[in-house]
């Protein structure tokens, strides 16, 4: 064999074998920097495929509200407890659920299994809840919406407590009132998602329609806690209008007039 065809015969060899050292570690440098120039792209894409949903989420249970109320007198469905003397304590989310799932729907109250397991992806929401923190045991599994606490009429009777919704038309500025936010995390043995406790008790007798709703800072773990809003869309808190409207406000937006139905 010529010298030349042995070089040739070697040279083709040597480029069937695959890459070289260098060449295999410059690929691997390219991949990586191209990783870490896209992995903020994928990150945002995310966040905006669940903030999408929510709002999504959002304007789907204002849709069963509305059903429910025209068909209940004009009145929104009670943010928690009993409608009767003595009667089990019932949540907003469980006297909407029938208008958005044919599925029968168990009762409230302690005992219950909460929502039936088709209806969580609309009323947990994506921007929050871990798959891992679901327990479908739990007798309050519910939502992390929460629903203005002042959209409720209480009357007592006998040292009973019986709650009614509001009427719709008692709300002044549909637009500007809060009917649903991204509230209280879920967590085991809770009411948290029911309402915004907290801000209820704090705008319930207000005078003052421009205050600012005070924040809370969430705990170690991130989680905000009974009655609080929670801004957890892209440091955004979802929220549903009374008009039927959503938007996201951020920390700060929210005023009293927001929550108090007089204003």
């Amino acid at each position: 064999m010529k010298l030349s065809n042995y070089r040739r015969n070697n040279a083709q060899q040597a480029s069937l074998a695959g890459f070289t050292l260098i060449e295999l570690l410059m690929m691997i440098a390219v991949l990586a920097l191209l990783a870490a120039i896209l992995a903020p792209s994928f990150s945002k894409v995310r966040d905006s495929a669940r903030s999408t949903r929510s709002v999504s989420n959002l304007r789907q249970l204002g849709v069963a509200i509305n059903m429910r109320a025209t068909e209940h007198g004009g009145r929104y469905p009670i943010v928690f407890g009993p409608q009767v003397k003595n009667g089990a304590n019932i949540l907003w989310s469980h006297e909407i659920s029938p208008y958005l799932s044919s599925d029968n729907q168990p009762p409230s109250g302690p005992g219950s299994t909460g929502l039936i397991a088709s209806l969580w992806p609309l009323f947990i929401s994506p921007t929050t809840i871990a798959p891992p923190e679901f327990d479908p045991s739990n007798p309050y599994l519910d939502s992390t919406y929460s629903k203005n606490g002042n959209l409720n009429e209480i009357t007592i009777e006998a040292e009973s407590r019986i709650n009614f919704g509001l009427p719709k038309v008692r709300v002044i500025n549909p637009a500007q009132t809060v009917l649903l936010i991204d509230g209280g995390q879920w967590e085991s043995g809770s009411q948290a998602d029911a309402s915004l406790y907290n801000v209820y008790l704090e705008t319930l007798d207000s005078t003052t329609p421009n205050a600012y709703v005070a924040t809370p800072s969430p705990n170690p773990e991130g989680l905000f806690g009974h009655g609080n809003i929670a801004y957890r869309d892209k440091g955004r808190a979802a929220t549903l209008w009374c008009d039927g409207s959503v938007s996201h406000i951020e920390p700060g937006g929210f005023k009293h007039k927001h929550f108090n139905i007089r204003f």
